[in-house]
């Protein structure tokens, strides 16, 4: 029988899929500090620097809570916090810490969220929480805040 690349394996395919699925993840989800011969001197000032701009595209395409909807990521051209970041994501390609920055400005709040599972749950759970977008508009004000003060420290 012709060897069909498969059977000479020691563990079934799905299995060493699965495991080669596992490593990738988790390689990707290594910070750059990690990754081996990687340059990361001034990392934490660029991902602030591109937080500010997704802020202020953010605050944008919010406008002043006329865009802004709770309940649902978009309905027709209204965004809640997560799908205005995820639409305005989608079409830039450098990396950003916003979810970080709008967790510590909700924390900083007061608010305390039950979300366990995930990084954009309590800022989901926060944006449905409020019946107005004055406290939308305060946590992009913090988060601007806290990343310019990130910006201002390498300066």
């Amino acid at each position: 029988m012709p060897f069909d690349g498969i059977s000479g394996f020691p563990q079934p395919r799905f299995a060493w899929t699965a495991e080669f699925g596992r490593k990738l993840a988790s390689w990707c989800l290594r910070s750059f500090e990690e990754r081996p011969g990687q340059e990361n001197f001034g990392r934490s000032e660029a991902l602030a620097r591109e937080s500010i701009v997704v802020l202020d595209l953010l605050g944008d395409k919010l406008d002043g809570g006329r865009n802004w909807t709770k309940g649902r990521y978009r309905s027709k051209r209204k965004f809640c916090l997560v799908g205005a970041i995820r639409h305005i994501r989608a079409t830039r390609q450098v990396r950003d810490e916003v979810y970080v920055y709008l967790g510590y400005a909700i924390k900083d709040l007061g608010y305390i969220g039950t979300g366990v599972h995930g990084r954009e749950l309590p800022i989901v759970e926060f944006n449905d929480s409020k019946s107005s977008f004055t406290d939308i508009g305060k946590v992009i004000a913090i988060a601007r805040e806290r990343a310019q003060s990130v910006v201002d420290s390498y300066a």
